[in-house]
């Protein structure tokens, strides 16, 4: 495995974490279809809290389990497929009328 993609996956959950302790922004991010950056979000919300993490750093365990109860009270928990097939559907706004 390449050094830049063990730096570019690691980059990817610390910022699904970033999410999901602040949930503002996941409807910015849904309303720029930004899918790259949602889907490690809905992954790491599905996967939940790294259990390990409760022995390792209390703390960021209760604070991250915190974040996602959140999430899911506030319904923005997404299904990691379903972005997954969102970004390969054919961009509908570009097709031309007549």
């Amino acid at each position: 495995m390449k050094l830049t993609s063990i730096i570019g996956a690691r980059q990817r959950e610390m910022d699904a974490w970033h999410l999901a302790q602040h949930p503002e922004q996941v409807a910015e991010l849904l309303a720029a279809r930004d899918w790259e950056r949602l889907i490690p979000f809905a992954d790491a919300i599905a996967a939940d809290v790294p259990v390990q993490l409760a022995a390792t750093d209390p703390a960021l365990y209760r604070t991250l389990r915190k974040a996602v109860t959140e999430i899911h009270v506030r319904g923005l928990a997404l299904n990691p497929d379903a972005l997954r097939r969102q970004v390969r559907r054919p961009n509908r706004t570009s097709a031309k009328f007549p």
